[in-house]
């Protein structure tokens, strides 16, 4: 059985959805934010927090066939941390 998803739960997802696709320079529409649009809703519900949500989400993207992590994560990733 799926639990619901709060509104406020959907804003929070919506928000690293839309950073991530930024700062990885992923386009929408794409196959690639299809993609990347299921991870942190399977994340979500197996219990990760909002900053280690952004984290996974960011990972999941740095090990597609893209290469390597961009700047715009590190700087994100250095954000997050401090």
């Amino acid at each position: 059985m799926t639990a619901s998803i709060s509104p406020s739960d959907l804003e929070c997802l919506q928000r690293i959805f839309d950073r991530v696709c930024t700062w990885c320079h992923i386009e929408r529409p794409s196959e690639r934010a299809d993609l990347l649009a299921s991870f942190p809703m399977d994340q979500f519900r197996a219990g990760i927090s909002e900053t280690e949500l952004f984290e996974a989400a960011m990972a999941h993207e740095d090990v597609c066939p893209r290469g390597q992590p961009s700047h715009e994560h590190h700087i994100a990733r250095s954000r997050l941390i401090n």
